[in-house]
């Protein structure tokens, strides 16, 4: 059989319930203002509730100026970016790297460890080797398997927080950090808005939230969760850092068999499942990075991972042979 491909972005609505419109307000409350700016291949988007429109308008724009110096430092796609310069050099000798990139490599390995390796920077040879198969209409064979493996996994990669240096074990070993940025870059964003005075915000970094201090006469923020499989619940939160993970959208399907985007870094294949999850968390990089471990590991595994971390909650929604099963963890709001 033919393939079919469909590489399309899972959508999040995140709905404002409020009478205000942008830049209008009821008598006595804070004004709504909207900003959007197209970033680390995203729209990324902010909503801001202030009394001067200059004043957000100035914040807002500081924090897009602080997602465009992460992208420089992250992105895999830029060849002069800090993150493909380390990638073609740590194996030779350790690198001093930028006290912004050790603090995410650091956090995504103690993610790694915590999630059985399920959550992998080290996986981009395996992404690489499965975007050439989507183009080829083939599956990888067991050679090319096999030696992206072997430049794969978080051991790969040996931090000294002495000299904030990276080495990595092998070589050929690459970092994706798509996994984690997006997360990362709405904490950044937030916490920008916050040194600036704002705590009523909503930060949408295509799919990963952050939803601040309530919206005037709500207890919080409406967020309609996404699952094509089930309908989903819609959920009212505050203070938070909410993330999803799908493959319903991402896809490539070779020889009548529906492969996900997101490879189970363990195995080198992607996923067959079709699957959606749902991270609640106090802070972006770990709702973002959490949600993909957890499109990956068993869901029972997955909650006793979710269950020793504080402040995090989740829910996976997915079709299994048994039929369709959906797992919340014990605090997810109802």
């Amino acid at each position: 059989m033919g393939k079919r491909v469909t590489w399309n972005r899972l959508v999040w609505l995140a709905t404002i319930l409020t009478l205000s419109s942008n830049g209008v307000s009821v008598a006595g409350e804070p004004r709504r203002f909207d900003f959007e700016r197209l970033q680390m291949g995203s729209v990324i988007r902010i909503v801001i509730y202030g009394d001067d429109e200059d004043k957000a308008r100035s914040a807002a724009f500081g924090a897009f100026e602080r997602i465009e110096a992460l992208e420089q430092i992250i992105s895999d796609y830029r060849g002069d970016s800090e993150l493909s310069k380390l990638s073609g050099r740590a194996w030779r000798q350790p690198v001093v790297v930028s006290p912004e990139l050790y603090e995410i490599l650091d956090r995504s390995l103690r993610l790694a460890r915590l999630t059985d390796g399920t959550l992998d920077v080290t996986v981009k040879p395996l992404v690489e080797l499965w975007k050439l198969a989507e183009k080829l209409g083939r599956l990888p064979s067991a050679e090319e398997l096999r030696e992206a493996r072997e430049r794969t996994g978080h051991g790969n990669i040996l931090l000294n927080p002495r000299t904030r240096s990276v080495r990595f074990r092998v070589p050929g070993t690459k970092l994706d950090l798509g996994a984690v940025g997006k997360g990362h870059a709405v904490d950044l964003a937030r916490r920008f808005l916050a040194a600036e005075g704002f705590r009523t915000v909503l930060i949408d970094a295509g799919g990963d939230l952050w939803v601040g201090d309530p919206p005037p006469g709500r207890k919080g923020w409406r967020v309609e969760l996404q699952d094509e499989i089930i309908p989903a619940p819609v959920l009212e939160l505050a203070n938070t850092a909410i993330a999803t993970s799908s493959d319903v959208y991402r896809f490539v399907e070779i020889e009548g068999v529906r492969y996900s985007h997101i490879v189970d870094p363990r195995s080198g294949i992607g996923l067959r499942h079709r699957g959606t999850v749902t991270v609640i968390a106090p802070d972006g990089l770990t709702a973002d990075g959490l949600a993909t471990a957890l499109s990956v590991l068993d869901p029972d595994f997955g909650m006793g991972v979710v269950g020793r971390m504080e402040g995090v909650e989740a829910r996976i929604s997915r079709e299994a042979a048994e039929g369709h099963i959906v797992c919340t963890s014990s605090g997810f709001p109802p």
